[in-house]
């Protein structure tokens, strides 16, 4: 557009040309090592079930907070994914899942334990829910990670335990069957429309 007011005599310059655009460089996403995978799962903090649970789920934020124990099915020994909360104004309202798919996880002898301790004392509908039984809120969210990781002395963020789930997957053996596509199925076990 300046270059077109420089051809038509409006300006003398294009001042812009001399404008240097900064590179941005994204962040790699790392998945927790085993180290630190070991430190989350013997943590005492009263939250290490929530953090725990996303790590051996793989679940979303909003998927999390928005599961129900209508979602277990201990017979089958899985967990459905057909909701998520998106949170406005701080409070979480349900919606479809990320990507509108309904899908099917397998419930894991780690996310079984934790499952079975929390239905003995089941106070909600919500698996993960604030002491008044309603549904969590971001920043009952955000205090929960920030009081985890004080306690823990771990720097992550709740979609990178997402990422060290699909890493999981996809280093072990846990699906021998699928043998090359394991990747494949770590990202449409985890709701990616984008393979």
């Amino acid at each position: 557009l300046l270059n077109l007011a420089v051809d038509n005599d409006f300006v003398a310059k294009n001042v812009a040309n001399s404008i240097k655009i900064p590179t941005f460089r994204r962040k790699e996403k790392k998945p927790l090592s085993k180290e630190e995978r070991l430190t989350l799962e013997n943590s005492t903090n009263k939250y290490r079930d929530f953090f725990v649970f996303l790590l051996y789920t793989g679940l979303r934020k909003g998927e999390i907070t928005a599961l129900t124990w209508d979602d277990i099915n201990f017979d089958k020994n899985c967990i459905r994914v057909n909701k998520s909360a998106s949170f406005i104004s701080n409070k979480g309202t349900l919606k479809s899942t990320k990507n509108g798919d309904e899908r099917i996880i397998p419930i894991l002898n780690k996310t079984r334990e934790i499952l079975e301790r929390r239905k003995d004392n089941k106070q909600s509908k919500y698996i993960f829910c604030k002491k008044d039984g309603n549904m969590l809120s971001d920043i009952a969210i955000k205090r929960m990670l920030q009081s985890f990781r004080k306690d823990t002395g771990l720097e992550f963020t709740l979609h990178q335990l997402r990422h060290t789930f699909c890493t999981i997957l996809y280093y072990t053996r846990l699906f021998p069957f699928l043998q090359g596509a394991r990747a494949m199925y770590a990202q449409l076990f985890n709701g990616e429309k984008n393979l």
